[in-house]
């Protein structure tokens, strides 16, 4: 199993990286005495990484450690540049909705290590319910407990049954950045991201 890890990397559906594992996977199975072994078609919807960068650019400038979520939505060409707003819950995201302070900004989700089903609600559904409420882009915390400078990605899930109007651009973003933007919110300072 080892020589399968080692030499595929991320394998999301429709990508090559899947399709030569598919590929090498058979092969094994039929040197295994499984000689029938033979795949079948799929279709589903593909999405792929492409350029993906985030910086602060005020009140200093650092770049982000970050990675784009699967399925998020691309950016337009130029990138985005927004204020952000740091929440470190849905309750927290709701009520900056409810005061003005999310439509057109970057929303930061901070959330804390609650266990991976708990945590990873936000990856899944934080950048839906951010565009519900007019956000251009959406950050999330990665998914860990532990405070690194390594973003881990997943996917994000655009609702279908209308949570939102359109998708927007998401990524994760590493522990320590987040902890960062929040500790300059808390100084009363907002962060600015491109």
């Amino acid at each position: 199993m080892s020589d399968f890890v080692d030499c595929f990397s991320s394998r999301m559906a429709g990508t090559r990286e899947l399709e030569c594992a598919i590929d090498w996977a058979v092969a094994e199975l039929r040197t295994s005495d499984f000689l029938d072994a033979q795949t079948e078609e799929f279709r589903m919807p593909r999405w792929s990484r492409g350029l993906e960068e985030a910086s602060i650019v005020s009140p200093v400038r650092r770049k982000l450690s970050m990675l784009s979520l699967g399925y998020s939505a691309p950016t337009l060409p130029g990138g985005i540049e927004a204020d952000c707003i740091v929440v470190h819950s849905f309750n927290e995201l709701d009520s900056a909705a409810a005061q003005g302070l999310v439509r057109g900004r970057i929303v930061v989700f901070n959330q804390p290590w609650a266990g991976y089903d708990s945590t990873r609600q936000f990856r899944n559904h934080g950048p839906s319910l951010a565009s519900k409420f007019g956000a251009v882009a959406a950050l999330v915390r990665s998914v860990t407990p532990l405070a690194v400078d390594s973003p881990h990605a997943g996917v994000t899930l655009f609702d279908a049954a209308g949570a939102t109007a359109s998708p927007i651009p998401a990524a994760c973003l590493a522990p320590d950045d987040a902890e960062a933007l929040a500790r300059w919110q808390r100084r009363r300072q907002t962060p600015r991201i491109r």
